[in-house]
């Protein structure tokens, strides 16, 4: 997934005026821990980890399927 090229760059070029080598679509990985939520009091500030969705879809996946065997025991 991450050598597919992005094509936007190559259809609206001259948005792009950057001439860098060929981007690739960025692609989602899950975190290898558990991403904590920065606090958004402090300085300078931080952001959360933009892959805490997919952690999140994760454990509410494992969670689901913990459930749907539990009456198979």
């Amino acid at each position: 997934m991450q050598m597919i090229p992005d094509l936007e760059r190559k259809i609206l070029s001259d948005l792009h005026k950057s001439k860098a080598a060929d981007n690739y679509i960025k692609a989602p990985m899950k975190p290898e821990r558990k991403p904590i939520d920065p606090d958004p009091n402090a300085l300078p500030r931080k952001y959360p980890d933009e892959n805490k969705w997919l952690w999140d879809m994760y454990e509410l996946l494992e969670n689901n399927l913990k459930e749907a065997v539990k009456p198979l025991e």
